[in-house]
């Protein structure tokens, strides 16, 4: 798939293209895949919502710099803490595949604005499934 094409993709149900600089080509998801990773980024708000009530709460105990932004690092540490990840290649790699859902400007940084963007997405691609 073309990097291009990556978060529209998501929305278009065809393949999301997951890609991070310091990793290259991490993986590639034909549309079943695409639905597993929607479902996890579902299961993801849930839990986030769970654990501090709204996603702007949980997006603030994400942001632990008070910047606006959540890098990776903080994004994974957070999911460790809550339980939603370990720390090995593998829980490393399931989440960098939700911050690069989540990361919807591609700016290897999650704002407020990507994650409720990215649900919204979700929401979408699970309504129209």
């Amino acid at each position: 798939g073309d990097i291009c094409q990556g978060r529209e993709a998501l929305d278009a149900v065809e393949f999301q293209t997951v890609r991070d600089p310091g990793f290259g080509k991490v993986g590639e998801y034909e549309a079943n895949d695409g639905y597993v990773l929607v479902e996890r980024l579902l299961a993801l708000r849930e839990r986030l919502e769970d654990s501090h009530g709204s996603l702007s709460q949980a997006f603030r105990a994400m942001d632990i710099q008070g910047r606006g932004v959540v890098s990776f690092e903080h994004f994974h540490a957070h999911l460790v803490k809550l339980r939603l990840s370990r720390v090995d290649a593998q829980g490393s790699l399931r989440a960098l595949e939700l911050f690069k859902m989540l990361d919807r400007d591609r700016d290897d940084l999650i704002s407020p604005t990507d994650l409720y963007r990215a649900m919204e997405a979700a929401m979408r691609h699970l309504a129209a499934a």
